[in-house]
């Protein structure tokens, strides 16, 4: 996986098409307006480009890969959805891969996983990484603030993911590098980088790359994101970007935890995310025994902070989280000294 950064990768771009990919059909996937029109600014003039918008359903790519050769190219140019529908299509055809983000999500564009509801019911699957991403750091910087806030929120989710990873025998393989690129990526939170584009999208690929060594999500995905499917597939969030609400989610689980400390409190502030996620949710009552039921039982080979208790003892847990770090916190902007003793 080579990554190159610019400020305007068009240039990039057509080196590498003529120099690699000079005798190959290429099909660009994008989203249905920007991505779109960028990937025409990109490619303008190229015969072999088949611009092509994308859909996250099973007919789009029952119809779409049986086209594409092993000596093709293919190229997806857009957010997380985009990038995992081409990455469906280049594993299934073999074909050399090409990413372009045009905003930044998850670490989605430098991991092997894809998760599109079309493929394998939403659960995800490592397929592979991409040959080249090219980021345009002049695009990136006109991501909306939402999907930087939320890329965040999925990066600060990594304070969870990791304690749950280096407690699970079963899926930890205590690779030095994988723990390097995980530990490398929350300097950004240490350092306050995190306001400045490039720097999260670096943060994003030591996450992907975390995720491509240990071949399945364990490093960056753990009790915070178990808990995000429950609440997905009870479809009580609303219009909640996902990095909002893994982040929001790990305060409770780094409570469970007992590694909730002063500084994830003073981030979580810094980035208007809420304290208790189930402020999340769009309903006025939360079933907490249905999500917690819900989040124990999605990956059964995953063993998270989750498995040491019962439902009702999260419950009371929760609970517990509520009246200690919610709501007993007067002045909370200027007073974090509740979580102390989890330091």
């Amino acid at each position: 996986m080579k990554i190159i950064k610019a400020i305007n990768i068009k240039e990039n771009l057509l080196n590498i098409l003529e120099s690699k990919y000079n005798e190959s059909d290429i099909y660009v996937i994008t989203g249905e307006y920007i991505s779109f029109k960028i990937a025409g600014n990109l490619l303008l003039n190229n015969a072999k480009a088949k611009i092509i918008k994308g859909y996250d359903n099973d007919l789009f790519l029952r119809g779409l890969h049986p086209q594409i050769k092993n000596k093709d190219l293919v190229i997806g140019i857009g957010g997380g959805v985009i990038v995992d529908i081409s990455k469906e299509l280049s594993y299934q055809s073999g074909a050399d891969l090409i990413i372009i983000p045009t905003v930044l999500t998850n670490d989605g564009l430098a991991s092997g996983l894809v998760v599109l509801k079309s493929v394998n019911s939403g659960k995800s699957n490592f397929r592979k990484t991409a040959d080249y991403i090219l980021v345009d750091l002049k695009i990136i910087e006109q991501t909306p603030k939402e999907f930087l806030t939320s890329s965040v929120g999925e990066l600060f989710s990594k304070y969870s993911s990791i304690n749950d990873w280096l407690v699970d025998n079963k899926t930890c393989k205590t690779d030095i590098e994988t723990k390097n690129n995980i530990l490398l990526l929350l300097e950004v939170f240490e350092s306050n980088n995190y306001h400045k584009s490039e720097h999260i999208f670096d943060s994003l690929i030591c996450s992907g790359k975390a995720i491509n060594l240990q071949e399945n999500s364990s490093p960056s995905s753990g009790s915070e994101h178990l808990i995000y499917h429950a609440l997905y597939n009870k479809k009580v969030l609303q219009d909640v970007k996902h990095g909002t609400a893994v982040a929001s989610i790990s305060i409770f689980t780094l409570f469970l935890q007992k590694k909730l400390n002063n500084k994830h409190l003073q981030l979580i502030n810094r980035l208007n995310i809420p304290l208790d996620f189930v402020e999340l949710s769009s309903t006025k009552s939360l079933n907490l025994y249905s999500i917690f039921d819900y989040a124990k039982n999605y990956k059964k080979n995953r063993n998270t902070i989750l498995n040491k208790y019962t439902i009702e003892e999260l419950i009371e847990k929760y609970s517990e989280f509520k009246n200690t770090i919610v709501n007993d916190r007067p002045n909370f902007t200027n007073n974090l000294n509740i979580a102390k003793n989890w330091e």
